[in-house]
């Protein structure tokens, strides 16, 4: 009795498995159709690439979904092989799950195959900053040269440089991230041009982002010939014809400033003070250290601005590298004067000496 009933038992479990499997069976065998072998991902500004690589050859179509398959479009496969590209437009800026899938000539489907990706837009946009420019001046070859800033930019490829040449035509260059130095070619140096710095986000994307333009101004060596020039001391007899002041505005590096040593030698400070005759715009200054003996010369000094000569206000403080070359020295925050001075307050002897000093700016009405 007790061996019938668990085979009664027994009996009626398979039979109610039986129906649960068979409900299935009566629907068919579920057919999927070929995936797409891989997929990668290249944001863009509003948009988004996909690129599909399809090894087999039974898809007609790609369907791609995204948020949560409420939005979809489609890829023309045609049972074809090789790398398929999609763009999606009109997307809202943020991270999305993409969801790929391949549809046969039998309307047979694939499981999904997941892609994700950031879309990008105007909140990255204003969240870049243009790239730092030094100064733009008229070099010794009577060019236009850009000095950029040597800082870091994450994801930074450069800056697209616009400018007016001499025929009053607008000329277009692309300066890399890693170029400090930019001459441009042919320049109209009485206008401005502007430049804009541009970003990929994502190594991948196919759009690049850029900062608003900037626009800037042109320097110029202010013309030297009417200026005049006083000191706290300078070498009469011993140097000649070396020692005034008035060497260091006389166009000549050969040429040179001396502090006094003949019977007395004052030491630091030391200072040259030049009336330049008009309210110039200074952006920048540049100091020629006496040809031989030059690491005999100043090692810091200050620039100091004054509107009436007598009264002096700290500009900025610089280094002077002991080089024989001219070097530019650019204020971070340019000044309006008719007085400049060099205010010499470190050396390695009581002494000092200078060779040539210009400033770059423009004059102002």
């Amino acid at each position: 009795m007790i061996c019938m009933t668990g085979l009664f038992l027994l009996g009626l479990s398979c039979s109610r498995m039986n129906d649960d499997v068979d409900k299935y069976l009566d629907e068919g065998e579920i057919i999927y159709a070929a995936k797409v072998d891989s997929v990668s991902e290249h944001p863009g500004y509003l948009r988004m690439q996909l690129e599909m690589f399809v090894k087999a050859q039974r898809i007609q179509t790609v369907r791609i979904y995204w948020n949560d398959y409420d939005d979809s479009c489609g890829v023309e496969v045609n049972n074809r092989t090789g790398v398929f590209t999609k763009i999606i437009d009109n997307l809202t800026a943020k991270s999305y799950i993409f969801n790929l899938v391949s549809i046969d000539i039998d309307g047979n489907r694939s499981l999904p195959v997941e892609a994700t990706g950031t879309v990008y837009g105007d909140d990255y946009i204003s969240g870049l900053t243009n790239r730092s420019l030094q100064y733009a001046a008229v070099n010794d070859s009577g060019k236009t040269e850009l000095f950029w800033s040597s800082n870091t930019y994450s994801g930074a490829i450069g800056s697209e440089v616009i400018y007016t040449d001499n025929a009053d035509l607008v000329d277009t260059v692309f300066v890399p991230m890693e170029e400090t130095t930019t001459v441009l070619e042919n320049c109209n140096q009485e206008k401005t041009f502007k430049y804009r710095t541009g970003y990929l986000p994502d190594s991948a994307s196919i759009d690049t982002f850029y900062t608003g333009y900037q626009e800037e101004l042109i320097y110029k060596m202010i013309d030297r010939s009417d200026w005049t020039v006083t000191t706290d001391s300078y070498e009469p007899t011993g140097e000649l014809p070396n020692g005034p002041p008035e060497m260091t505005i006389d166009g000549d590096v050969n040429t040179y400033w001396h502090t006094q040593y003949s019977g007395t030698m004052p030491g630091f400070p030391h200072w040259l003070a030049f009336d330049m005759k008009k309210n110039i715009y200074v952006a920048l200054v540049q100091l020629t250290a006496r040809q031989s003996y030059y690491t005999a010369d100043a090692t810091a000094f200050t620039v100091q601005k004054s509107d009436d000569g007598e009264n002096w206000t700290d500009c900025e403080s610089f280094g002077f590298a002991d080089v024989i070359t001219t070097q530019s020295f650019a204020l971070s925050t340019p000044v309006t004067a008719r007085y400049i001075r060099v205010y010499e307050y470190l050396g390695p002897n009581s002494y000092t000496h200078l060779a040539e000093f210009s400033v770059l700016g423009y004059q102002v009405n």
